[in-house]
């Protein structure tokens, strides 16, 4: 992959970045919160953004999903992974942000009902 063609990739990628910004600081205006969803989140029956069933729920982020895409796509197009191999990598990431997200908010309710402020 060259440079240039590098270069084209994160400029894709950055598009979306932008377009998650145009639409997430309006809502984050009118809320007054940095907690706003453009996930599945808002489909949550418990709104606590730090609860297990929200931090999953939030992990299906429709811009992350578009730059997951964008970033296999690239690599099946650019680097010429083969589009199984492109898939799995991006699943994978995507499993691996999944986790994290669940892992903390499961961290944080066991600590919260520790102190008792659950």
């Amino acid at each position: 992959m060259t440079f240039r063609q590098a270069f084209a990739a994160v400029t894709h990628v950055s598009v979306l970045f932008l377009a998650a910004g145009l639409v997430k600081i309006p809502l984050i205006l009118a809320k007054g919160s940095a907690q706003v969803a453009t996930s599945l989140a808002l489909l949550s029956p418990d709104p606590n953004p730090r609860s297990v069933i929200y931090a999953f729920l939030n992990s299906f982020d429709i811009f992350t999903i578009a730059i997951l895409a964008v970033l296999a796509m690239g690599m099946v197009r650019l680097a010429r992974v083969s589009p199984a191999k492109s898939w799995t990598m991006v699943t994978i990431l995507f499993l691996i942000g999944l986790g994290f997200s669940v892992g903390g908010a499961m961290i944080g309710e066991m600590f919260a009902g520790m102190t008792g402020h659950g």
